[in-house]
């Protein structure tokens, strides 16, 4: 297996540039191995406070009718839900529901024409 390794990144070192290669073997991959516990610690102490603004953005989105604008919020009460062709669709009202569907069920049907 390291002989198979070995031959890889000699074939690669043939075909790279020096500089490149110079750049790649000055990396120890022990290294990533040593500190990933460490670097684990320093993701989750660096977002144990900023992960408010992380769950908005994931929680807020525009509806999903091409004309409007409004920004809802998925999966709330006031939110209207719609699955169409295996993908889940939110709207801010029924109306926005309403027109969204048609017209992604038009644009789907004039992508299948083509």
């Amino acid at each position: 297996m390291k002989f198979t390794i070995y031959k890889l990144v000699m074939a690669l070192a043939q075909i790279l540039p020096q500089v490149l290669v110079n750049e790649i073997f000055s990396y120890n991959p022990l290294h990533r191995e040593c500190m990933k516990e460490v670097m684990v610690d320093l993701l989750l102490s660096h977002h144990k406070w900023n992960m408010a603004p992380v769950f908005d953005e994931l929680m807020i989105q525009e509806c999903d009718n091409e004309y409007c604008d409004e920004l809802v919020i998925k999966n709330s009460e006031e939110s209207h839900c719609v699955i169409l062709y295996r993908k889940q669709y939110h709207f801010c009202c029924e109306k926005c529901a309403g027109q969204g569907e048609w017209n992604i069920r038009y644009d789907y049907r004039k992508a299948m024409r083509s």
